[in-house]
C-alpha cells in the first residue's frame, strides 16, 4: 500500500523565522517597458523547510552539471543536449538552456532537448521559472511541451503538462493540458526576454487532482487524474511543426520540488490607486536586490507605488514610485552611471515623455566601430529628443552597460529633427566581437534635469576580425556591413565560431543566416571548445574523477563536453564520500586498515575490503598467556561466531579452534553436496 505524505502533516519553520521585507530605495523610470531596481533586505527569503534535500542549498541548476544535481538525460534524445547558461539567471549564478532548431515534421513527434527527474509519489509541489526566446519569433504549429509531470498511466489520466499554443509566430497564450484536454489560459508568452511564473500541484490522496498557476493568473482543477505522478520533464520535450529557419531556446531557473506549496520566490506588485494590484516580470531576484520590468497597463491612477511580498508570504510596507529620483531611463543604479534626475522629474507622465525609439539597427561594422541607425523622435514638449547611446556584450541590461564616450553617438548626442533618418558611429570596439546596443532620448540637462522616456529596442551587431573589413561575424537577423562587401553565398560565422551560416544580402546590406552547428567539439576562442553551437570551457587532458572520487583519468572535449576517460582505479584507501574508501573503484564505507581480531582473539589483524564480504587478514599472534573469549569476536563490526567456553589463556585453545574451524568446512562442503 503506497503511503501518501500529506503537507498539512509536515511542521513549517517559517513562522518561526518569517521576516518582513523592507524596501529601502526604488531607481528608475515609473513607465511601461522600463526596469526598476529595489534595494533592501528580506526581499526573497525563501523557505526550504519541506523542499527535497537537491533543492535546499541551490535553485535545481547551481552545480557543475545536470547530473551533479539529479537530473537525467534521456536516451531519446535526438538533437542539443542542454546546458549551463552563466550568461542568463533569475537568482544565483546560472540557469539551465535548452534549445532545438531546424525543421520538424507536424505530429506527436520529435523529441529534441530535455532533462527529467524522479519525483515521490505523494503529495508534492513543482516551483519554477521559464523564459523563451525564438529567432524571428518563428513558433511551431504542433506540439511544443516545456514542462510535463507524468505518473504511471499515460497521456491524459497520467500527465500533466505546459506548453506554448501552437501557432506560426509568438505571442501564443499558454495552454495548460490536463483530463486529456488542451485548456487555453489568459497569460500569453512571448520571445521577449521576460521570466513567467509556474507553479504545479499534485494531490495524491482520493480523489486525485491537480492544480496549477501560471504567473498567479491561471488556476486549473483537474479531478479525473488516477496515476501517482512519479516525474519530472523540463525542456523541449516535444516540438513539431517547425520551419528551416526555427531556432528556439529555453531557460529554467528558481525550480524546486517540495511537499508543500513553494509559492513564488518573490512577488513585486505596483498599484495606480492603491487598490488595483498588478504583478511585475522579475528581471533579477535575491535577498538583498531585485529588479523587475515595469509593466503599467489597465491600471488605473498615476500614484504609482509598489510593495514585495517575499516567498514566506510577508508584504513589505508600500513605498511611493512618486518620489523615487531615476538615475537615468530605468537602469539600475550602478557606479558607472551618471547622478539621477531630480526627484521632481521622476515619474513624468507618459503623455509627457519623451517618446521611444524603435526601429535602431547595425547598419554597417569594422574591426572597431559599429555605426547605429534609427529615426529621430520628439522630446515630449514639440522638441527633437537628444540621445544616450549604451553598449555591451550580449545578453545586455542597461544598468550594467558601457556609455558610449568614442564616436559620433557619444552621450550625450544632440537631436536634429523629429522624424528624420538619423547615423553615428560606435568607436573603440573590440574585433570580431558581438555587441549589443540600445539608446534613450531624454530632454533637459544630464544630471540636472533630465526627463527620459522608454528605452528603445536593443540592437546587435559583430564586428570584422581585425585587420580589415569582412561579413564572416555578422550576427543572424542583423544588418552587417556596407554593401560593397556583400556577397551572397559568401560563408559566414558566429562571433563564437560555433555557429556556421552563409551571407544573404537584404537590401544589399549583408547578413549570416541558415545556421547550423559546427561538429562538437571544434576549438573555439581561447582554448574552448564548441558544444551544442556554444563555445565552452573545457580542459582537455585535464585530471578528473568519477563523481565518487575512485576511478581517475583525463579530460576528454572531443564531443563537445567534458568527459572522463580513460579511466582507472584510484588507490585502495583512498578516502571518498563522507566516511568511505576507495576498493577496487568503489566507493566503500568498509573501514579499510583499521584493527580487527580472529575468531578466538589470539590473533591481531586489519580489516581488508578488496573481498565482499571484507575480511579480517594480515594477522599477527598475540602473546602467549594473553585471556581470551574461547571464539569470541573482539569488534562488533564483523561477523560474530561463537565457539562456546569459558576463557582459557592463547594457545591452549589452538587446537580446539582448528578442529572447529575443519568442523565448519565439513558443513559447507556436506551442503554444497546435497
Amino acid at each position: 500500500m503506497r503511503t501518501c505524505l500529506l503537507a498539512a502533516a509536515l511542521l513549517s519553520a517559517s513562522a518561526g523565522y518569517a521576516a518582513t521585507p523592507t524596501i529601502d530605495s526604488v531607481t528608475g523610470t515609473v513607465a511601461s517597458g522600463q526596469t526598476l531596481a529595489i534595494t533592501g533586505t528580506n526581499l526573497v527569503q525563501e523557505d526550504k523547510t519541506n523542499w527535497q534535500a537537491g533543492f535546499k542549498t541551490a535553485y535545481g541548476f547551481e552545480g557543475s552539471s545536470y547530473t551533479e544535481d539529479g537530473w537525467a538525460l534521456p536516451g531519446d534524445i535526438n538533437s542539443h543536449a542542454p546546458v549551463y547558461d552563466r550568461t542568463v539567471r533569475l537568482s544565483g549564478s546560472q540557469s539551465v538552456k535548452f534549445r532545438t532548431s531546424g525543421p520538424r515534421e507536424a505530429g506527436p513527434g520529435g523529441l529534441t532537448s530535455y532533462l527529467y527527474r524522479d519525483s515521490p509519489s505523494q503529495d508534492i509541489w513543482l516551483r519554477g521559472y521559464v523564459k523563451l526566446y525564438s529567432a524571428n519569433d518563428q513558433w511551431a504549429i504542433g506540439h511544443s511541451k516545456m514542462i510535463d509531470w507524468q505518473g504511471t498511466g499515460g497521456a491524459g489520466s497520467g500527465q500533466f503538462y505546459f506548453q506554448p499554443s501552437a501557432g506560426d509566430n509568438l505571442p501564443v497564450p499558454m495552454l495548460m493540458a490536463y483530463d486529456g484536454t488542451g485548456h487555453a489560459g489568459a497569460a500569453r508568452i512571448d520571445s521577449d526576454d521576460t521570466w513567467h511564473l509556474f507553479e504545479l500541484h499534485w494531490k495524491c490522496s482520493t480523489p486525485h487532482a491537480f492544480s496549477a498557476y501560471w504567473l498567479l493568473m491561471d488556476h486549473a482543477t483537474p479531478t479525473t487524474i488516477g496515476s501517482n505522478m512519479t516525474f519530472v520533464l523540463l525542456g523541449f520535450i516535444n516540438i513539431a511543426g517547425t520551419s528551416d529557419g526555427f531556432d528556439a531556446s529555453y531557460w529554467f531557473d528558481n525550480f524546486a520540488i517540495s511537499s508543500s506549496r513553494i509559492y513564488p520566490s518573490s512577488t513585486i506588485e505596483i498599484s495606480g490607486d492603491g487598490t488595483i494590484w498588478k504583478y511585475q516580470y522579475p528581471v533579477f531576484l535575491s535577498d538583498t536586490s531585485s529588479q523587475v520590468k515595469i509593466d503599467l497597463s489597465g491600471l488605473s491612477g498615476t500614484n504609482y507605488r509598489l510593495r514585495v511580498t517575499n516567498n514566506q508570504q510577508q508584504t513589505s510596507e508600500v513605498y511611493t514610485l512618486g518620489s523615487v529620483a531615476a538615475p537615468d531611463a530605468g537602469m539600475p543604479a550602478d557606479a558607472g552611471s551618471p547622478p539621477g534626475q531630480d526627484a521632481s522629474t521622476a515619474g513624468v507622465d507618459a503623455a509627457g515623455m519623451p517618446a521611444a525609439v524603435t526601429n535602431l539597427a547595425v547598419v554597417a561594422t569594422t574591426s572597431n566601430s559599429a555605426t547605429l541607425s534609427f529615426d529621430e523622435v520628439g522630446d515630449g514638449l514639440g522638441h527633437p529628443a537628444s540621445y544616450y547611446v549604451r553598449f555591451s556584450r550580449p545578453p545586455m541590461e542597461w544598468g550594467a552597460a558601457t556609455t558610449v564616450s568614442q564616436g559620433t553617438c557619444s552621450t550625450p548626442m544632440a537631436g536634429q529633427s523629429i522624424g528624420a533618418s538619423r547615423n553615428c558611429t560606435v568607436e573603440g570596439l573590440s574585433p570580431a566581437a558581438t555587441y549589443e546596443f540600445q539608446l534613450v532620448a531624454f530632454r533637459g540637462t544630464l544630471n540636472l534635469d533630465a526627463a527620459f522616456g522608454p528605452l528603445s529596442n536593443l540592437a546587435r551587431g559583430a564586428t570584422a576580425p581585425g585587420g580589415g573589413v569582412d561579413a564572416g561575424h555578422a550576427d543572424a537577423g542583423q544588418a552587417g556591413l556596407d554593401a560593397s562587401n556583400c556577397v551572397a553565398g559568401a560563408p559566414c560565422s558566429s562571433a563564437d565560431g560555433c555557429r556556421a551560416g552563409t551571407i544573404d544580402c537584404v537590401s544589399e546590406q549583408p547578413q549570416c543566416g541558415h545556421w547550423a552547428d559546427v561538429v562538437d567539439g571544434t576549438a573555439c576562442q581561447g582554448s574552448n571548445i564548441c558544444s551544442s553551437g556554444v563555445c565552452r570551457a573545457c580542459a582537455a587532458e585535464a585530471s578528473c574523477t568519477t563523481a565518487d572520487g575512485c576511478r581517475v583519468g583525463k579530460t576528454s572535449c572531443t564531443t563537445g563536453e567534458a568527459v572522463c576517460q580513460d579511466l582507472e582505479n584510484a588507490p585502495n584507501g583512498t578516502a571518498c564520500g563522507t566516511q568511505g574508501t576507495c576498493q577496487q573503484g568503489v566507493c566503500s564505507v568498509c573501514p579499510a586498515g583499521e584493527v580487527c581480531g580472529s575468531f578466538d582473539g589470539c590473533q591481531v589483524g586489519t580489516v581488508d575490503c578488496s573481498r565482499t564480504p571484507a575480511v579480517c587478514g594480515a594477522f599477527t599472534n598475540r602473546p602467549d598467556g594473553v585471556a581470551c573469549s574461547g571464539g569470541g569476536v573482539r569488534r562488533r563490526d564483523l561477523p560474530a561466531v561463537h565457539a562456546g567456553g569459558r576463557l582459557q589463556p592463547c594457545g591452549a585453545v589452538q587446537d580446539r579452534r582448528h578442529r572447529l574451524l575443519h568442523r565448519r568446512a565439513g558443513v559447507r562442503g556436506a551442503r554444497q553436496s546435497r
